[in-house]
């Protein structure tokens, strides 16, 4: 019984032993509360009397986090240990210093629970509430977002004085960094509520200071269910979707996504835009299977249809049909061409490529080594009289 909470107690006493005192606290006693003491959380954080470098001293397993507090992270039979210096004197200034109430409470050496702002209560009643709201937000706005996206995770509600509060400060979400705003917003798509808190960012206005500002009155989100929506990034497209409608594309630049998911995420919005999951089979093949899926459902998402069995399975079938699937399944690969055609130019060995695989998929010619050299013999004959002219 609570095999995780009870080694994380214990730890408390190992590190007593070496005259630090540490407390349990964060989101793993939220999560304790919350689903009981057998649950496994993700983190172990523990707020120490002691600083990162003295943690290493009597650790030398730890290693310190790059990042603005004294953070040192040890892992120990088994468990990640997150240790980092108390704010303030003592623990009762640094549980006044947290964010929202189901966040400030501890865990000592003896068990006991330290709980001065009736945390334990508002996670029970499912109510999210700053412990200091006026200070909460204006101290990070960041924690708009992370208390919305507590809303998406765990279906809670936030009570007034703390929504009053999110209102108050939105504003001042500007000059947040874009890094931290795309990851907190990453989370809260996650969320099995995230339509709930969509609407409550709504209320809030805070998609007119993203970094992408969407200048409008409220946003109809009761039409769109986000939550039917499969994975990351099919949420994030639906997202901008709901916010930018056809301009999404355009905006990526303004997130900092990296170059893989800008592209994924393009796709997405331009395939919904141009209704590319109807077009011909090579739109579907440059797609790749996994994407051009994406797109079918995300398209039919839009509009609020939800395919039935027997479509979903003739858009497989329309997949499955395509004589190659990647670019690897051609039957003549770049040494062949090269070897046949030693003097092609580098321009016209990748257009070479493109009209061989198009024309494979779209059915014109067969996947055969044969008449794929056949074919670019033709090509090559014909770039040669371009040359001549």
């Amino acid at each position: 019984m609570g095999k995780a909470y009870n080694e994380a107690v214990t730890f408390l006493s190992l590190l007593k032993k070496h005259d630090i005192t540490g407390w349990l606290v964060g989101g793993c006693v939220r999560d304790w509360i919350k689903n009981g003491r057998d649950y496994m959380p993700r983190d172990l954080d523990i707020t120490v009397n002691a600083s990162a470098e003295e943690i290493k001293l009597i650790f030398n397993r730890a290693h310190r986090m790059s990042n603005r507090h004294e953070t040192a992270v040890l892992h120990h039979r088994g468990h990640v240990y997150e240790l980092t210096a108390l704010k303030g004197a003592g623990i009762s200034e640094d549980l006044a210093a947290r964010d929202f109430t189901c966040n400030a409470m501890a865990v000592d050496v003896n068990g006991n629970l330290l709980d001065p702002y009736d945390g334990a209560e508002a996670v029970h009643s499912g109510f999210i509430k700053a412990v200091d709201p006026s200070r909460c937000f204006r101290e990070d706005p960041l924690r708009i977002l992370r208390a919305l996206r507590f809303v998406s995770q765990f279906g809670w509600s936030m009570d007034s004085r703390t929504e009053a509060a999110c209102i108050k400060e939105i504003k001042e979400l500007r000059g947040t960094a874009v890094e931290r705003i795309k990851d907190e917003c990453s989370l809260l798509l996650q969320g099995s509520f995230a339509e709930r808190a969509l609407r409550m960012a709504d209320t809030f206005r805070l998609f007119e200071h993203l970094p992408e500002p969407v200048q409008a009155g409220p946003l109809c989100l009761w039409r769109y269910q986000i939550n039917k929506l499969d994975d990351g990034l099919m949420r994030w497209a639906g997202l901008f979707l709901i916010l930018y409608g056809g301009k999404g594309s355009a905006v990526l630049g303004s997130w900092s996504f990296s170059n893989k998911w800008k592209k994924e995420l393009r796709h997405l919005l331009e395939a919904v835009k141009n209704h590319d999951y109807k077009q011909d089979s090579y739109t579907l093949f440059r797609a790749g299977r996994e994407q051009a899926v994406r797109g079918y459902l995300l398209h039919q998402w839009k509009y609020d249809y939800t395919p039935s069995e027997k479509e979903l399975e003739s858009f497989y079938a329309r997949l499955d049909a395509l004589p190659i699937k990647t670019k690897k399944d051609l039957a003549l690969d770049g040494k062949d061409i090269l070897r046949h055609f030693p003097d092609l130019s580098s321009a016209h060995y990748g257009r070479l490529l493109y009209v061989l695989e198009k024309k494979v998929v779209i059915g014109e010619i067969a996947n055969k080594k044969e008449q794929l050299l056949e074919e670019a013999a033709i090509f090559v004959k014909e770039r040669g009289k371009e040359s001549d002219a």
